[in-house]
């Protein structure tokens, strides 16, 4: 995790991560945020609903505030 926070503190141009993680740094890690993220790709999307993170998408989706987020 400690390295995980450094390398987000870089401001990467992309993040991989699993739905539960990324939920942490945001909840977690000062000074992360998705209100500028410009493309946000949920592999398997479908398949995380259908798994019952409905509510985890729902809320990384959430944080996802620039307007022309696609």
């Amino acid at each position: 995790m400690r390295q995980q926070r450094r390398d987000l503190d870089c401001t990467p141009d992309f993040v991989v991560a699993t739905t539960g993680r990324l939920l942490d740094h945001i909840q977690n890690t000062k000074g992360f945020t998705l209100e500028d993220v410009e493309v946000l790709v949920l592999d398997e999307a479908d398949r995380l609903i259908e798994m019952g993170f409905k509510d985890e998408v729902a809320a990384i989706v959430q944080q996802c505030k620039n307007p022309k987020r696609q």
